[in-house]
């Protein structure tokens, strides 16, 4: 209920933003956030729990994971993103169009409020209560299927469904080993800027741009079942890893 209300409320949020013709900057994006916010202060309320109770709270070392989960999105989306790039035939080439300042003022801060907000409505409030509930295990599978639904009914398709629903994966078992969304955002936010840089999410504002060996820029990034399912299983590996790892640390059977 919770996961179902935050994605009608924003694509509602999204629906009036785009026909009341707003830009499409840090401002208009911060609507989100702020609905799903008051959606789990509700939520919270009416189970008579607190921010701090749901890993929602700001601690001395929320920076420094924030910080540490960087580094392996950059480097695990980067790999996955340069599997599909190279296996296709195609290549990685400079924006000559490029506007840094447009990527660090305007572009960064709107990943980083919307990963927050994604890892708010599905690795808070949702993952805490299935966790103490039906077990740490199946909650980090429920959510990740959530997750992907999530995915699904913003219009990404089977494909973009399976893809973030093994992703939501590795946010949950990030959420679970740093006892809150720190880490899980700066892990989500970097993925998505490496996207951004690299050309793959259709910004005139990236970068690279993704081109064919002729170097023609590619507009819809193309994708074969094989090359989907070489990059799925090799992001699946990494997850899996991680996942009997932190299991052991938590002492999980």
């Amino acid at each position: 209920m919770f996961c179902a209300i935050n994605t009608a409320l924003l694509k509602l949020s999204l629906f009036v933003s785009t026909i009341s013709g707003l830009p499409n900057n840090f401002l208009s994006s911060s609507i989100g956030p702020i609905l799903v916010l008051l959606t789990t202060y509700l939520f919270v309320k009416f189970d008579k729990k607190t921010f701090s109770s749901i890993g929602l709270k700001f601690e001395s070392s929320t920076l420094r994971k924030f910080c540490i989960g960087i580094l392996p999105g950059i480097g695990i989306m980067s790999l996955y993103i340069l599997c599909f790039v190279y296996s296709l035939g195609l290549k990685i080439q400079p924006n000559k169009n490029v506007n840094l300042l447009f990527l660090l003022l305007n572009a960064l801060p709107t990943i980083i409020l919307l990963a927050f907000m994604e890892e708010i409505i599905f690795r808070t409030y949702p993952l805490i209560i299935l966790k103490n509930k039906i077990g740490q295990f199946t909650a980090l599978i429920t959510t990740s299927i959530l997750f992907g639904l999530y995915h699904l009914a913003f219009g990404w398709g089977i494909t973009g469904f399976i893809s973030t629903s093994i992703w939501g994966l590795a946010f949950g078992l990030l959420a679970i080993y740093s006892n809150g969304i720190s880490m899980s955002t700066g892990f989500h936010a970097s993925g998505n800027l490496v996207q951004l840089a690299l050309g793959t999410t259709g910004s005139s504002y990236s970068i690279w741009n993704t081109a064919y060996k002729n170097g023609q820029q590619v507009k819809n990034f193309p994708a074969s079942e094989s090359t989907i399912i070489v990059a799925q299983l090799i992001l699946l590996l990494f997850i899996l890893l991680f996942m009997k790892w932190v299991f052991k640390k938590t002492n999980y059977r």
